[in-house]
């Protein structure tokens, strides 16, 4: 959400408007359609009280909860953005960002060294699909090579895992597809291999398989393993691989100010009954 915590990504494009959720970096987002679910059942209780943002950053906390991360407490009563904004979403933290760039982008929304280095933690769950990490196995840097900061042993696991195409062509009989490994989840269309950032499995420690990971070279994403390629940073990584009730204590403060940022209270937004569109009394 570019202009702060207001739900504005979940804005769909109008014949007046572009999306944020259509734009390239926001196109591996999913969950839509739960948040549709959700709000149509706050609209039967509550409606027109609690708010889309408020929804998302709810929702957030209870992810990190479920996948082993930290309870935090969050303040309510945000506001939704009653526009999108499509043309600064490319100034999103990009997968191939190297570390300078990553550490300037969220200095930018007021974030230190240290928080960034926290809230990259948050990639200790989920999935992401090859095509966000297939260049560095293969022809990284303008070379025919992988990255040299890539453990070996684990470029080779990727590989077999992007060049597993065998579900590219539905079978009439399940029976005939092999189970899929337990690394690995396949896109809605079956069309795109993906690798589960908690490849070591739920549950195995929110935040420390992580920082463990990059430590061994094993960072799915370049602007994952790049917080290892600072000194500052390093220190960081090596602390929260460490210690777990470190990193789970910054990371709950560092994801309460995340929801607090720039948020929209009062007059100044509108609390939509549709996540997806703005009130038709605003046009």
């Amino acid at each position: 959400m570019m202009q702060g915590c207001d739900a504005s990504v979940l804005l769909d494009h109008t014949a007046f408007m572009g999306s944020e959720k259509d734009t390239p970096p926001n196109q591996s987002l999913r969950g839509f359609d739960h948040i549709d679910v959700i709000k149509s059942e706050l609209e039967n209780v509550c409606p027109g009280v609690v708010s889309c943002a408020d929804l998302l950053v709810l929702a957030a906390r209870e992810s990190v909860v479920l996948a082993g991360g930290p309870f935090y407490p969050l303040h309510t009563g945000r506001k939704d953005s009653d526009r999108s904004y499509p043309d600064i979403s490319y100034e999103l933290p990009s997968p191939l960002d190297d570390l300078s760039t990553t550490t300037v982008r969220f200095a930018s929304r007021g974030f230190s060294e240290k928080e960034t280095v926290t809230l990259l933690g948050a990639h200790s769950t989920g999935t992401i699909r090859c095509k966000f990490f297939e260049r560095r196995l293969y022809k990284f840097g303008g070379t025919d090579q992988p990255d040299p900061s890539m453990d070996p042993e684990f470029a080779e696991l990727l590989r077999s895992i992007c060049n597993n195409t065998q579900s590219h062509t539905p079978s009439s009989s399940p029976s005939a597809s092999p189970s899929p490994s337990p690394l690995t989840t396949s896109s809605k269309s079956g069309q795109e291999q993906a690798m589960k950032m908690d490849y070591e499995g739920a549950g195995s420690g929110f935040g420390t398989v992580y920082y463990r990971g990059l430590l061994q070279g094993r960072g799915i994403l370049f602007v994952d393993q790049q917080l290892t390629a600072g000194e500052g940073t390093t220190n960081w990584v090596r602390q929260y691989a460490s210690d777990v009730s470190m990193f789970h204590r910054d990371f709950a403060q560092v994801m309460m100010k995340l929801s607090s940022t720039q948020v929209l209270t009062g007059p100044a937004g509108e609390v939509r009954t549709n996540c997806r569109e703005v009130s038709s009394s605003l046009w």
